[in-house]
This record gives C-alpha cells, structure tokens and sequence, in this order.
C-alpha cells in the first residue's frame, strides 16, 4: 500500500511538473512573439514619416489576438501624440533643432512607443526594449555634442589663423614703411652730398675761368708795351 501510495505521489508530482513546464513555455513563447510584434512596430516607427493610408475592412479575421491590437492601438496613439506635439519642447527637439521635422518625429515617436511597451509586455521584455531606446538615445546626443565640440575647434583654429595671418600682414607692412623711409633718407643725404660736388665743381671752373682771363689781360698788356 505504502508503495502504490508513493507511486500515486510521484506521478502526480511528475504530471504537476510537465503541466507547469508547458504554462511556462506558452507564457516565454507568448512574450517572445509580444517582443517581436513590438520590435517590429518600433523599427517602423525609426523610420522617416510616410503618408499612412487608413483602410477599414468588414472582413476583418476574428482570430487575430489581443495583444496585436493592443499594439496598433498604441502605435496608433503614439503616432498622434507625436503629430500634436510637434510643438512641444522636449531633448529630442533640441537635438534635432537643425535638422527637419521628420527625424523629430520619428524620435519623439520613439520614446513614445518606449513608454508605453511597459504596458503592453512583460516587465524585462519592456526593460530590454526601453534600455536599447535609452541607449540609442544616448548614442544621438553624444554624436551630436562631439559634432558640435568638432565644429566649435575647428572655427576657434579658422579664427587663430586669421587672426595670425592678419598680425603677419602688419608687420610686413611696418617693415616695409620703415624700408621705405630708410631708402627716402639715404636717397636725401646721396642728393646734399652729389649737390656739394657739383658746387664745388663749379667755384673751381669759375676759378679756372678767374685765371684763364687773368692771363689773357697779362698778355695782352704786354702785346701792347712798344718794344726798343
């Protein structure tokens, strides 16, 4: 008896055991598809805005499954949330600030779509997902910030460089005023010096000329006494 009983015992146990290994794999294989459903509306929702045509069909299938409408409908609500607040600020669209409206929109649809995965999916899938929405955020700003740190050095560098090619430019035209002024004065002091030669050279002509008549009136005076 006491073995039928223990047999009884671990047969049940053996049966609650599979029974609560398949309600687990059902729960990992419904939040898998859940996740996916979600990753999928999350990359179409990265994707630059495209005119979204709404059709209504009366033949509906009746055996699509509750979570996939919930997931419309929050991508739906997501959609218009992003649409009427595209006037809002928010750090999407400072980053963004210039760039077009279709990437703030398409980020802001994002977060949305992040926020409300909580909702929707179990508490790790909606963890994972909201950690690699964060992460992708994080990513854009630190590319952003590092662009604008490029573009701030590279316009200090242009201005050093004008800045010294201007300071260049005046001293050159300093020392080419002050090569100029040397040259106007040696220039000066060649046209007194070859100024006084040429008077020089003119008193002795004159003096020349003073004997040459000297001796002239000499001659002719003695041409002129009667010789015996």
């Amino acid at each position: 008896m006491n073995k039928l009983k223990i047999s009884e015992q671990q047969q049940q146990q053996q049966q609650q055991q599979q029974q609560q290994q398949q309600q687990q794999q059902q729960q990992q294989h419904s939040s898998c598809s859940d996740f996916a459903q979600l990753q999928r509306s999350v990359s179409r929702f990265m994707e630059p805005p495209k005119q979204i045509i709404t059709t209504s069909s009366s033949s509906s299938s009746s055996s699509s499954s509750s979570s996939s409408k919930k997931t419309a409908a929050a991508a739906a609500a997501a959609a218009a949330a992003a649409e009427e607040n595209e006037d809002s600020d928010s750090v999407v669209e400072y980053i963004h600030s210039d760039s077009d409206k279709s990437q703030v929109v398409v980020r802001r649809r994002q977060e949305i779509v992040c926020l409300i995965v909580c909702i929707l999916v179990p508490a790790a899938a909606a963890q994972k997902l909201y950690r690699h929405c964060s992460n992708s955020l994080l990513l854009l700003i630190k590319m952003r910030s590092a662009a604008a740190a490029a573009a701030a050095a590279a316009a200090a560098a242009d201005g050093a460089a004008a800045e010294g090619a201007a300071a260049a430019e005046g001293a050159a035209a300093a020392a080419a005023a002050d090569d100029d002024d040397d040259d106007d004065a040696d220039d000066d002091d060649d046209g007194a010096a070859a100024a006084a030669a040429a008077h020089g050279a003119v008193v002795a002509a004159a003096a020349a000329d003073g004997a040459v008549g000297v001796a002239a009136a000499a001659a002719a005076a003695a041409a002129a006494v009667p010789s015996k």
